[in-house]
């Protein structure tokens, strides 16, 4: 069993749902190893967002229209979550025309339905692969460092002093 890191970025209307978001994936069989909260400006939500779905098919409307909804709760800040999860087998999808971990988009999909059956995508982000790991870590990590928006380091919570899996 090969555990793959993902980045879950939970969207500032549901920051309060952190600790119901980290259940459901111990409970699927993931290992938090950090989560991170932030306290972000709305040009740094914005260009989040933008970068994050900058390869995405949606359609730039549909993308606009969530960064809008997003802003009217920047307040909140956002949180950042790494963790590792059993992908298990890829399969072929027509619909988004490539290899996908069904059992990642389940997992996702539980996440989106706990939090707010209604709000699907304007809840969550979270990675599917592992190449997408890589471009949104290092775009995210990239981009919260450019515009000196860390908390501070004590605001990492490591996985083996609080959360056991």
């Amino acid at each position: 069993m090969v555990k793959n890191k993902h980045l879950l970025v939970i969207w500032p209307q549901f920051v309060n749902k952190e600790e119901q978001i980290c259940d459901i994936i111990r409970k699927e069989g993931g290992f938090l190893i950090y989560i991170n909260r932030f306290v972000i400006t709305e040009c740094v939500l914005v260009l989040i967002v933008e970068k994050l779905y900058e390869h995405s098919e949606y359609e730039k409307n549909r993308i606009k229209n969530k960064t809008q909804n997003l802003l009217k709760y920047i307040k909140n800040g956002l949180v950042v979550i790494c963790f590792t999860f059993d992908d298990g087998e890829k399969t072929w999808s027509d619909e988004r025309k490539k290899y996908i971990y069904k059992k990642v988009l389940s997992l996702k999909q539980r996440i989106r339905d706990s939090v707010d059956a209604f709000a699907q995508y304007e809840t969550i982000h979270m990675t599917d692969d592992e190449e997408e790991f890589n471009h949104d870590i290092s775009m995210i990590s990239t981009v919260l460092e450019k515009e000196n928006e860390y908390i501070d380091s004590s605001q990492i919570v490591n996985n083996d002093s609080v959360f056991r899996n």
